[in-house]
Protein backbone atom coordinates (compact mmCIF):
# COMPACT_ATOMS: atom_id res chain seq x y z
CA UNK A 1 0.00 0.00 0.00
CA UNK A 2 1.09 3.50 -1.09
CA UNK A 3 0.46 5.08 1.98
CA UNK A 4 -2.08 4.49 5.36
CA UNK A 5 -4.44 7.79 4.65
CA UNK A 6 -7.35 8.20 7.58
CA UNK A 7 -10.84 6.00 6.74
CA UNK A 8 -14.03 7.48 8.44
CA UNK A 9 -16.35 4.92 9.37
CA UNK A 10 -19.87 6.03 9.85
CA UNK A 11 -21.88 3.77 11.53
CA UNK A 12 -25.75 4.97 12.27
CA UNK A 13 -27.50 3.80 14.98
CA UNK A 14 -31.29 3.20 16.03
CA UNK A 15 -32.50 0.28 18.70
CA UNK A 16 -30.10 -2.27 17.53
CA UNK A 17 -28.15 -2.62 21.19
CA UNK A 18 -28.44 -6.11 20.34
CA UNK A 19 -26.47 -6.45 17.28
CA UNK A 20 -24.28 -3.29 17.97
CA UNK A 21 -21.03 -5.15 19.50
CA UNK A 22 -20.55 -7.30 16.46
CA UNK A 23 -20.63 -4.61 13.80
CA UNK A 24 -18.14 -2.59 15.97
CA UNK A 25 -16.04 -5.86 16.57
CA UNK A 26 -15.72 -6.26 12.82
CA UNK A 27 -14.83 -2.90 11.89
CA UNK A 28 -12.09 -3.38 15.03
CA UNK A 29 -10.90 -6.68 13.66
CA UNK A 30 -9.70 -4.56 10.20
CA UNK A 31 -5.89 -5.18 9.37
CA UNK A 32 -6.18 -1.37 8.22
CA UNK A 33 -5.82 0.31 11.39
CA UNK A 34 -5.96 4.12 10.18
CA UNK A 35 -9.24 4.80 11.12
CA UNK A 36 -11.91 6.56 13.22
CA UNK A 37 -15.09 4.94 13.76
CA UNK A 38 -18.19 7.95 13.73
CA UNK A 39 -21.12 6.25 15.94
CA UNK A 40 -24.22 7.86 15.60
CA UNK A 41 -26.91 7.48 18.13
CA UNK A 42 -30.18 8.59 16.22
CA UNK A 43 -32.30 8.67 19.53
CA UNK A 44 -32.38 4.90 20.27
CA UNK A 45 -34.37 3.94 23.54
CA UNK A 46 -33.13 0.58 23.90
CA UNK A 47 -29.60 1.16 25.50
CA UNK A 48 -27.99 1.37 22.15
CA UNK A 49 -26.15 4.60 23.53
CA UNK A 50 -25.01 4.02 26.83
CA UNK A 51 -23.26 0.35 24.94
CA UNK A 52 -21.53 3.01 22.48
CA UNK A 53 -20.20 4.69 25.51
CA UNK A 54 -19.19 1.56 26.63
CA UNK A 55 -17.09 0.84 23.13
CA UNK A 56 -15.84 4.14 23.39
CA UNK A 57 -14.09 3.46 26.80
CA UNK A 58 -12.30 1.14 25.65
CA UNK A 59 -11.37 2.39 21.82
CA UNK A 60 -10.35 6.05 21.67
CA UNK A 61 -10.57 5.65 17.64
CA UNK A 62 -14.41 5.79 18.57
CA UNK A 63 -16.07 9.09 18.26
CA UNK A 64 -19.97 8.61 19.84
CA UNK A 65 -22.55 11.27 18.64
CA UNK A 66 -25.75 11.44 19.81
CA UNK A 67 -29.15 12.98 18.18
CA UNK A 68 -31.60 14.63 20.65
CA UNK A 69 -34.77 13.45 18.59
CA UNK A 70 -35.03 10.52 15.69
CA UNK A 71 -34.23 12.55 12.71
CA UNK A 72 -33.87 9.47 10.23
CA UNK A 73 -30.95 7.66 8.12
CA UNK A 74 -30.25 10.74 5.52
CA UNK A 75 -30.22 13.10 8.38
CA UNK A 76 -27.82 11.18 10.51
CA UNK A 77 -25.25 10.30 8.05
CA UNK A 78 -25.15 13.25 6.37
CA UNK A 79 -24.41 14.58 10.24
CA UNK A 80 -21.03 11.97 10.00
CA UNK A 81 -20.08 13.28 6.94
CA UNK A 82 -19.85 16.84 8.18
CA UNK A 83 -17.38 15.57 11.20
CA UNK A 84 -15.33 13.00 9.33
CA UNK A 85 -11.81 13.49 8.74
CA UNK A 86 -11.04 10.77 6.30
CA UNK A 87 -9.60 11.09 2.67
CA UNK A 88 -12.19 7.69 2.52
CA UNK A 89 -15.50 7.27 3.72
CA UNK A 90 -16.74 3.48 4.71
CA UNK A 91 -20.46 2.59 6.15
CA UNK A 92 -21.57 0.01 8.35
CA UNK A 93 -25.03 -0.61 9.33
CA UNK A 94 -25.65 -1.19 12.87
CA UNK A 95 -27.24 -4.75 12.38
CA UNK A 96 -24.39 -5.69 9.55
CA UNK A 97 -20.74 -6.56 9.75
CA UNK A 98 -17.66 -6.95 7.94
CA UNK A 99 -16.23 -10.46 7.83
CA UNK A 100 -13.58 -10.03 5.43
CA UNK A 101 -11.05 -8.59 7.93
CA UNK A 102 -9.11 -7.09 5.11
CA UNK A 103 -11.95 -4.85 3.28
CA UNK A 104 -10.30 -1.73 4.25
CA UNK A 105 -6.41 -3.02 3.21
CA UNK A 106 -7.86 -4.16 -0.06
CA UNK A 107 -10.56 -1.27 -0.87
CA UNK A 108 -7.52 1.94 0.28
CA UNK A 109 -5.23 -0.14 -2.05
CA UNK A 110 -7.08 -0.32 -4.68
CA UNK A 111 -7.99 3.44 -4.58
CA UNK A 112 -4.70 4.70 -3.88
CA UNK A 113 -3.60 2.54 -6.84
CA UNK A 114 -6.28 3.90 -9.00
CA UNK A 115 -6.62 7.24 -8.66
CA UNK A 116 -9.19 7.86 -11.86
CA UNK A 117 -11.82 6.14 -9.44
CA UNK A 118 -14.01 7.01 -6.62
CA UNK A 119 -15.81 4.30 -5.02
CA UNK A 120 -15.04 0.68 -4.63
CA UNK A 121 -17.52 -1.91 -3.30
CA UNK A 122 -17.89 -6.07 -3.06
CA UNK A 123 -20.13 -8.34 -2.76
CA UNK A 124 -22.23 -9.48 -0.03
CA UNK A 125 -23.95 -12.60 2.29
CA UNK A 126 -27.55 -12.20 2.86
CA UNK A 127 -28.44 -13.33 6.58
CA UNK A 128 -31.48 -13.02 8.79
CA UNK A 129 -31.38 -10.97 12.22
CA UNK A 130 -29.50 -14.40 13.78
CA UNK A 131 -27.12 -14.55 11.28
CA UNK A 132 -28.78 -17.74 8.87
CA UNK A 133 -27.51 -17.37 4.85
CA UNK A 134 -30.19 -16.55 3.07
CA UNK A 135 -28.43 -15.83 -0.34
CA UNK A 136 -25.25 -13.81 -1.07
CA UNK A 137 -24.00 -12.45 -4.32
CA UNK A 138 -21.24 -10.44 -6.14
CA UNK A 139 -22.27 -7.23 -7.93
CA UNK A 140 -21.00 -5.95 -11.46
CA UNK A 141 -17.35 -5.67 -11.68
CA UNK A 142 -16.11 -3.54 -14.25
CA UNK A 143 -16.74 0.36 -14.53
CA UNK A 144 -18.06 -0.52 -18.00
CA UNK A 145 -20.45 -3.08 -16.75
CA UNK A 146 -21.94 -1.28 -13.75
CA UNK A 147 -22.67 1.78 -15.65
CA UNK A 148 -24.60 -0.18 -18.10
CA UNK A 149 -26.90 -1.12 -15.42
CA UNK A 150 -26.76 1.28 -12.74
CA UNK A 151 -29.89 3.40 -13.61
CA UNK A 152 -31.53 0.32 -13.39
CA UNK A 153 -30.39 -1.58 -10.55
CA UNK A 154 -28.21 -0.72 -7.76
CA UNK A 155 -24.95 -1.41 -8.56
CA UNK A 156 -23.54 -1.62 -5.09
CA UNK A 157 -23.79 -2.83 -1.58
CA UNK A 158 -24.20 0.29 0.76
CA UNK A 159 -22.46 -1.54 3.46
CA UNK A 160 -19.22 -2.48 1.03
CA UNK A 161 -18.20 0.88 -0.59
CA UNK A 162 -15.39 2.90 0.60
CA UNK A 163 -15.39 6.07 -0.85
CA UNK A 164 -13.71 9.25 -1.69
CA UNK A 165 -14.77 12.21 0.53
CA UNK A 166 -13.73 14.87 -1.64
CA UNK A 167 -16.26 13.21 -3.86
CA UNK A 168 -18.71 12.68 -1.96
CA UNK A 169 -19.40 15.92 -0.87
CA UNK A 170 -18.98 16.96 -4.48
CA UNK A 171 -22.10 14.75 -5.22
CA UNK A 172 -23.97 16.23 -2.76
CA UNK A 173 -23.97 13.60 0.22
CA UNK A 174 -26.83 11.85 0.84
CA UNK A 175 -29.95 13.38 -0.91
CA UNK A 176 -32.64 13.77 1.67
CA UNK A 177 -35.46 13.58 -1.19
CA UNK A 178 -34.58 9.91 -2.20
CA UNK A 179 -34.96 8.67 1.29
CA UNK A 180 -34.75 5.12 0.92
CA UNK A 181 -32.71 4.83 -2.16
CA UNK A 182 -30.19 7.78 -0.76
CA UNK A 183 -27.38 5.33 -1.61
CA UNK A 184 -28.53 4.53 -4.58
CA UNK A 185 -28.74 8.20 -5.68
CA UNK A 186 -25.40 8.85 -4.55
CA UNK A 187 -23.71 6.41 -6.54
CA UNK A 188 -25.13 7.99 -9.78
CA UNK A 189 -23.82 11.29 -8.51
CA UNK A 190 -20.39 9.80 -7.99
CA UNK A 191 -20.59 8.10 -11.36
CA UNK A 192 -20.25 11.91 -12.77
CA UNK A 193 -17.06 12.23 -11.78
CA UNK A 194 -14.91 9.36 -11.22
CA UNK A 195 -14.80 5.64 -12.36
CA UNK A 196 -16.44 2.83 -10.26
CA UNK A 197 -15.79 -0.72 -9.46
CA UNK A 198 -16.91 -3.74 -7.60
CA UNK A 199 -13.77 -6.37 -5.77
CA UNK A 200 -15.22 -9.67 -6.70
CA UNK A 201 -15.48 -11.25 -3.37
CA UNK A 202 -17.70 -11.14 -0.59
CA UNK A 203 -16.93 -8.91 1.90
CA UNK A 204 -19.68 -7.85 4.18
CA UNK A 205 -22.82 -9.66 6.06
CA UNK A 206 -26.11 -7.56 5.66
CA UNK A 207 -29.04 -8.40 7.24
CA UNK A 208 -31.05 -5.16 5.79
CA UNK A 209 -33.23 -7.53 4.30
CA UNK A 210 -34.37 -10.03 6.43
CA UNK A 211 -38.02 -11.06 7.06
CA UNK A 212 -39.11 -8.72 10.15
CA UNK A 213 -35.97 -6.67 10.05
CA UNK A 214 -36.56 -3.80 12.29
CA UNK A 215 -34.86 -0.58 12.20
CA UNK A 216 -34.15 1.97 9.33
CA UNK A 217 -34.20 -0.92 6.52
CA UNK A 218 -37.56 -1.71 6.71
CA UNK A 219 -40.83 0.21 5.89
CA UNK A 220 -38.77 3.60 5.92
CA UNK A 221 -41.50 3.94 2.81
CA UNK A 222 -44.35 2.05 1.46
CA UNK A 223 -44.25 0.23 -1.83
CA UNK A 224 -46.43 3.32 -3.94
CA UNK A 225 -43.62 5.63 -2.70
CA UNK A 226 -40.80 3.13 -3.43
CA UNK A 227 -42.09 2.86 -6.88
CA UNK A 228 -42.47 6.70 -7.07
CA UNK A 229 -39.31 7.54 -5.58
CA UNK A 230 -37.49 4.90 -7.78
CA UNK A 231 -39.00 6.50 -11.24
CA UNK A 232 -38.00 9.62 -10.00
CA UNK A 233 -34.67 8.61 -9.69
CA UNK A 234 -34.33 7.18 -13.10
CA UNK A 235 -35.81 10.73 -14.69
CA UNK A 236 -32.93 12.30 -12.57
CA UNK A 237 -30.06 10.90 -14.03
CA UNK A 238 -31.59 9.01 -17.64
CA UNK A 239 -29.31 11.29 -19.63
CA UNK A 240 -26.14 10.24 -17.68
CA UNK A 241 -26.93 6.67 -17.95
CA UNK A 242 -28.28 4.58 -20.48
CA UNK A 243 -31.04 2.20 -20.01
CA UNK A 244 -33.63 4.72 -19.26
CA UNK A 245 -37.04 2.70 -20.64
CA UNK A 246 -35.42 -0.78 -19.55
CA UNK A 247 -35.39 1.00 -15.99
CA UNK A 248 -38.62 2.12 -16.03
CA UNK A 249 -39.95 -1.03 -17.12
CA UNK A 250 -37.57 -3.12 -14.18
CA UNK A 251 -38.83 -0.40 -11.61
CA UNK A 252 -42.41 -2.08 -12.38
CA UNK A 253 -41.66 -5.46 -12.42
CA UNK A 254 -39.93 -4.56 -8.88
CA UNK A 255 -43.06 -2.88 -7.41
CA UNK A 256 -45.18 -6.08 -8.65
CA UNK A 257 -42.54 -8.35 -7.30
CA UNK A 258 -43.14 -6.55 -3.83
CA UNK A 259 -46.23 -7.92 -3.29
CA UNK A 260 -45.64 -11.41 -3.57
CA UNK A 261 -46.21 -13.50 -0.25
CA UNK A 262 -42.86 -15.47 -0.25
CA UNK A 263 -40.41 -12.89 -1.74
CA UNK A 264 -37.96 -13.52 1.19
CA UNK A 265 -37.78 -16.97 1.03
CA UNK A 266 -36.87 -16.48 -2.94
CA UNK A 267 -34.20 -13.88 -2.90
CA UNK A 268 -31.41 -16.17 -4.44
CA UNK A 269 -33.59 -16.86 -7.29
CA UNK A 270 -34.78 -13.47 -7.62
CA UNK A 271 -31.30 -12.21 -8.25
CA UNK A 272 -30.91 -14.95 -10.46
CA UNK A 273 -33.73 -13.55 -12.35
CA UNK A 274 -32.81 -10.18 -11.75
CA UNK A 275 -28.99 -10.55 -13.43
CA UNK A 276 -30.74 -12.75 -16.27
CA UNK A 277 -32.94 -9.91 -17.20
CA UNK A 278 -30.32 -7.44 -17.84
CA UNK A 279 -28.86 -9.68 -19.82
CA UNK A 280 -31.48 -10.48 -22.17
CA UNK A 281 -33.00 -6.86 -22.24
Amino acid sequence: MINTPLVSVIVPIHNRQKYLARAIASIQSQTYGAIEIIAIDDASQDGSHKAILDLVSRDSRIVALRNEKNVGLVATLNRGLAVAKGKYIARLDDHDYWHDNEKLSKQVDFLETHPEYGMVGGGAIVADDEGREIARYLMPRSDEDIRKNLLIMNGFVHVSVLLKKELVMAAGGYEPSFDGLEDWNLWLAMGRFAKIYNIPEFLVTYTGHAKHNSGYAANRFKRKRQLSVTLALIKKYRRDYPGYAKAVLFAWITFAYSFMPYRYAMQSLAYRLKTGFLKIT
